[in-house]
């Protein structure tokens, strides 16, 4: 049994995978401890072709595994990762992002720190935007919290839902330090989400200006439907408050420090 999986989900990141999957694994060549997990979440790519071509040698070590599923049409971000998880065979699992370069020993340092440490779950630097996905848990703490929440659909929000769940049942969070464990890709933002449903159905997107902190939005999807709003920062209209430094995990779910979609 492996000791910890390092699970990738992607839908159409061929070109960064092959950037960075054969460079991590090499960085982190532990054969009988760590595992690969990609799934192939309906990529239209060619990565399915890439990795029979030129991966296959690690799927034979036993230190990469491929999965992939035919039938989502938009990336759904909770639901893959919940299926991958749910793959692995490690004792802890680790999302990682196909624009994520691990560093030479990331591996080797969670497998001392999970053997040390108790209760635990680790994350990066949440300031450090290219990495915020990076999550390392014991997987019987994440079925424990029954795992990403599917019902948040976009960017980024279901990381602090679920750090914010592994909390509420005793687990610590810790930070991983090192600067080599922080390299990403650099890429543009539309990256990150054009696979996403609300992105491929949009049509066209209009700004209305109210004030400084609040903007109308509309937004025509294809198909004739639409959708109109108020976003909010709300950390722009309570910044006179001296608790706004507090931790960012609750920054992130209260309504009271963060934007905010505001239905009309």
């Amino acid at each position: 049994m492996k000791q910890i999986s390092f699970c990738i989900t992607c839908m159409n990141r061929l070109k960064h995978l092959q950037e960075t999957l054969e460079k991590n694994i090499l960085d982190n060549f532990l054969v009988d401890e760590v595992e690969f997990v990609v799934l192939d979440y309906n990529s239209q790519d060619g990565l399915e072709e890439w990795i029979a071509r030129s991966m296959m040698k690690y799927i034979e070590m036993g230190i990469l595994v491929y999965y992939r599923t035919t039938e989502p049409v938009h990336y759904l971000r909770s639901h893959s990762r919940n299926m991958v998880f749910r793959l692995a065979e490690g004792k802890i699992v680790c999302n990682l992002d196909a624009d994520n370069y691990l560093g030479k020993g990331f591996a080797e340092f969670m497998l001392k720190e999970f053997q040390e440490k108790k209760k635990i779950f680790y994350t990066s630097n949440l300031c450090v935007r290219d990495v915020f996905g990076r999550t390392c848990l014991e997987k019987e703490a994440f079925m424990a919290v029954k795992g990403y929440n599917e019902l948040l659909v976009g960017y980024g929000v279901e990381d602090a839902d679920l750090f914010k769940r592994l909390s509420c049942i005793g687990l610590r969070r810790h930070v991983f330090i090192q600067e080599n464990f922080y390299g990403a890709l650099t890429h543009e933002d539309n990256e990150r989400v054009v696979e996403e449903p609300l992105l491929k159905k949009l049509y066209a997107l209009y700004l209305d200006y109210i004030d400084p902190y609040s903007t109308r939005i509309l937004m025509l999807y294809k198909g004739n439907f639409w959708g109109m709003g108020v976003l909010q920062n709300n950390v722009a209209m309570n910044c006179n408050r001296n608790d706004i430094e507090r931790d960012r995990i609750e920054q992130c779910m209260s309504d009271k420090y963060r934007f905010v979609v505001k239905e009309r």
